[in-house]
């Protein structure tokens, strides 16, 4: 059973996403609210013992206020940099949201016993020590001993499953998100994400870090196999999916908020598809309404 879930604030959301550069518009601030009542439980796990986390192939959106326009800007970072940005904004949100969020790490940072530990962001709004402790394993260099990824995806299917049935009762999901700057996997890792991916009351995606998609359509295609449920995505940076988006839906402008909004798990019902074909009229009347 699933422990007790802190009272959500709404208002506590608004108050951060208001405060992104630029601020969220007001429809995408209540679209992600709504979507988080519904998933009161999320699962981050963050590959971070890759040796090419120091790699300059990541990427990161600046943006600054031109008159009444906002410019974006994408620059080039550190994988790593980018795995940082990923991880600020999910675990800022979770705390002022008191919307429970699991970080999982595959190595450890800076040293300690319970580094390979989950910890646990939102389950007290007033206390930012676990967020706290969570940014300085963020602002360290990886060290020590590893976790494998496999043993850590089994560890959260089995958090899942205790929890299923309050879920399920509730019409409720979690959200499980592997972070990782590598496209291939192993047979075993494989069979265990597709396990964890195909339980009825799980969102999952894989936000892939520092590639682009002419590289990961062929090794993560097992990824969008017909036998794979709906509520699965890839996701690459911000930058890379606008790319996408653009090329397919010219009309359509992807922000980093839309962005931002498909990695807590506002994606599969609300915008699959928008970069894989162009949409038709119903489609886009449903997204108009959506947002």
């Amino acid at each position: 059973m699933q422990e007790p879930i802190p009272t959500f604030d709404a208002d506590g959301v608004r108050a951060q996403l208001r405060a992104q550069s630029p601020p969220w518009p007001e429809t995408l601030q209540e679209l992600l609210i709504k979507r988080m009542r519904e998933t009161p439980i999320r699962f981050f796990l963050c590959e971070n013992n890759s040796r090419t986390m120091h790699i300059n192939t990541g990427q990161r959106t600046l943006t600054r206020t031109d008159g009444v326009a906002v410019v974006y800007k994408n620059v080039r970072c550190t994988r790593w940099a980018e795995l940082g940005d990923f991880v600020g904004f999910h675990a800022a949100l979770a705390l002022r949201a008191g919307a429970v969020s699991e970080f999982h790490m595959t190595c450890r940072s800076g040293g300690g016993d319970d580094d390979c530990h989950p910890i646990v962001v939102g389950q007290n709004r007033d206390d930012p020590a676990t967020y706290l402790e969570l940014m300085r394993r963020m602002n360290a260099p990886p060290s020590g001993d590893v976790c494998e990824l496999r043993e850590q995806i089994l560890e959260i299917t089995e958090r899942v499953q205790a929890m299923a049935e309050q879920l399920a009762a509730k019409k409720q999901r979690a959200v499980v998100v592997l972070a990782a700057d590598r496209t291939e996997f192993t047979d075993a890792e494989k069979d265990a994400i597709q396990a964890l991916a195909k339980l009825p009351v799980v969102k999952f995606l894989i936000r892939v870090i520092g590639h682009d998609y002419t590289k990961i359509t062929s090794t993560l295609g097992w990824m969008n196999d017909d036998s794979m449920p709906m509520h699965t995505s890839i996701l690459c940076s911000a930058f890379v999916d606008a790319r996408f988006v653009n090329a397919v839906n010219p009309w359509f402008t992807y922000t980093d908020a839309l962005h931002r909004l498909r990695e807590c798990g506002v994606y599969s019902d609300d915008f699959r598809g928008l970069k894989y074909e162009p949409w038709s009229l119903d489609c886009i009347h449903a997204l108009v309404a959506t947002l």
